[in-house]
């Protein structure tokens, strides 16, 4: 046998594309009425017909879909903190030795349907609250987004005291239950 630099030799050419040719026939299968062979998609010629999928190989050089892969489905995970422990009010605060100041307050509560919504009120530079849409605890994770299409998302403490963002740089620190929340609104709305 020879081998040529660079080169394949024509016994390694051989066994290739009799492989090529056993792969191809294991693919054939059940053969419809008008002479259809079903057939597996194996080269990237035919990716842009079915992804991977079988299609039906006609005589007449058409193909027809037959099946596709389905698509995997992806699941909410279950909250392990239970939306009542994660509703109340958070803070993030802005410490520098003895000096302490509240930046912004999260402000989670439970709608009549027993889902989370949100706000966060800011401080600085201008005093405003923003609302939060797509509220939500999937396992120990609180995500959400602002208005202004800003997306936050982090992790509860094992205590669930503390939410640490995932991309860091921002910790909210609980303040208040839920019951202490809706008592303090309570007092604001009189």
């Amino acid at each position: 046998m020879m081998f040529k630099p660079g080169g394949m030799s024509s016994f390694a050419l051989a066994c290739l594309l009799s492989a090529g040719c056993l792969i191809s026939i294991a693919a054939q299968g059940q053969t419809s009425e008008d002479g259809c062979v079903k057939t597996r998609c194996f080269t990237p010629s035919c990716f842009r017909y079915t992804p991977g999928g079988y299609y039906m190989q006609c005589p007449d050089g058409s193909r027809h879909l037959i099946s596709q892969p389905k698509p995997i489905e992806q699941k909410p995970v279950d909250p392990l903190i239970p939306l009542r422990d994660a509703a109340g009010d958070w803070e993030v605060r802005l410490e520098t030795g003895t000096f302490s100041k509240v930046m912004a307050v999260l402000r989670l509560r439970l709608d009549k349907n027993d889902s989370l919504t949100g706000s966060i009120e800011t401080f600085l530079p201008v005093p405003q609250r923003v609302p939060l849409t797509d509220v939500k605890i999937e396992g120990k994770t609180l995500s959400y987004t602002t208005s202004a299409s800003s997306e936050f998302q982090g992790t509860f403490s094992d205590d669930g005291k503390t939410i640490v963002r995932t991309t860091g740089g921002l910790t909210w620190q609980r303040t208040r239950t839920l019951e202490q929340a809706q008592a303090a609104d309570a007092k604001e709305s009189r």
